[in-house]
This record gives C-alpha cells, sequence and structure tokens, in this order.
C-alpha cells in the first residue's frame, strides 16, 4: 500500500506500506511579546491549562517558565504523551479527541473559583470559548500560533492507495491544490471534526 501522508508529523502514524510525507500546512509560534508576553507573565494566575494538539503542547512548553502544578487538560493520547515526555501530569484527557471532548470534561468539574488559561492556533474553533462564557467559567485564551499552507506541490494523486488528512486546516489546503478530487474511500480523516471538513467536498 502507497499513503500519502499530508500532516505535520507521520511518525505516530500506524504505516504499513510505503509512506510518503507531503505536509500541507506548516505552523509558526507568536514571538514572546504583547499579548503573548503578558499571557505567559501571567501564569502563575492560572489553575488549569487546556491544550488541544500537540503544537499548542510544544508551543506553550517553549515560553511557559514553570509549567508544573497546574491542572492539564488534554484534547488525546498524542498530546498527553507529549507533555508526559516533558515531565507533565496530565490529570484529563478528551474522548472523544476533540474540543467536544474537551468541554465533557469541563462539565464535570466545578470550576467557578478556576481560572482557565488556553494557549491555541489563531485558527481554532471557538466551541470552548464560548462554553466557558456561557457557563461563567473565567478563561483566558490566547493565539499562540498560526497555521498556514505550504508551497509544497502535490505528487500524483493516482499513485497512492490512501490519502491521510489530520485537520480540516490540511482538508482545505489540499482541496485548494488541486481540482482532481480522489475517490472518497482513498481518503483517511483522523478524528470527527476532520471527517466533517472533508464530507464537505464531496
Amino acid at each position: 500500500m502507497r499513503i500519502l501522508y499530508l500532516g505535520l508529523d507521520p511518525s505516530r502514524f500506524p504505516c504499513e506500506g510505503e509512506l510518503l510525507h507531503v505536509p500541507l500546512i506548516q505552523t509558526t509560534v507568536r514571538p514572546f511579546e504583547g499579548k503573548v508576553k503578558e499571557a505567559f507573565e501571567r501564569l502563575q494566575e492560572y489553575t488549569h491549562v487546556i491544550l488541544t494538539s500537540r503544537t499548542a503542547a510544544s508551543s506553550y512548553l517553549q515560553y511557559a517558565s514553570d509549567p508544573q502544578n497546574k491542572t492539564y487538560l488534554s484534547v488525546g493520547r498524542a498530546t498527553t504523551q507529549l507533555l508526559e515526555e516533558h515531565g507533565i501530569n496530565v490529570h484529563y484527557t478528551a474522548n472523544p479527541q476533540t474540543a467536544e471532548g474537551i468541554i465533557e470534561i469541563l462539565e464535570q468539574l466545578d470550576l467557578k473559583k478556576n481560572h482557565l488559561f488556553f494557549p491555541k492556533s489563531s485558527s481554532a474553533r471557538a466551541v470552548i470559548a464560548e462554553y466557558c462564557l456561557k457557563t461563567q467559567i473565567k478563561l483566558t485564551t490566547l493565539d499562540l500560533y498560526d497555521t498556514k499552507p505550504s508551497e509544497v506541490p502535490l505528487p500524483d494523486l493516482t499513485l497512492f492507495d490512501q490519502i491521510v488528512f489530520t485537520s480540516p486546516s490540511i482538508v482545505h489546503a489540499f482541496f485548494a491544490k488541486t481540482n482532481n478530487s480522489p475517490p472518497f474511500e482513498k481518503c483517511y480523516p483522523i478524528g470527527p471534526v476532520t471527517e466533517e471538513a472533508l464530507k464537505e467536498y464531496f
């Protein structure tokens, strides 16, 4: 089987066959200045930290001077693994591995006296922030990194048996590059949100 992997990191993808990695997006961490600096200088005020991707986690750790003694909520196993590799104890891992899964965790917690920190992509969905606003949970959101399409060209899609999509932004970047959509059965979306984005094109 020949697999075309369009996400950022294929190292954790269980591959039986030949895999070609063509990352269709690139991420850039915002510099430690302005709102980013201000948010991290208040790190001691936050009781909980929400991390909804490995990129968010690695970007957060880049700037967090003292990441210990927080309650961490992770979007899924891969994000939890990265945090644990850096000595962070993750208290809650979402299932399903989506923002909605994070909300299911929040619904079980008494957070009236807590202050949550949510460093995220500038293009992240607003569902977590909207939930906290509705339930009057104190939340500081921070656009910590930006995601944009990369300039790499797509290979000949007919050469592949499976095309792996890991996020909605990758789905949109892919279809912006091609007018020849592959058969839906060749497409392998990771996660329900990515799957919904993919279905928009079929």
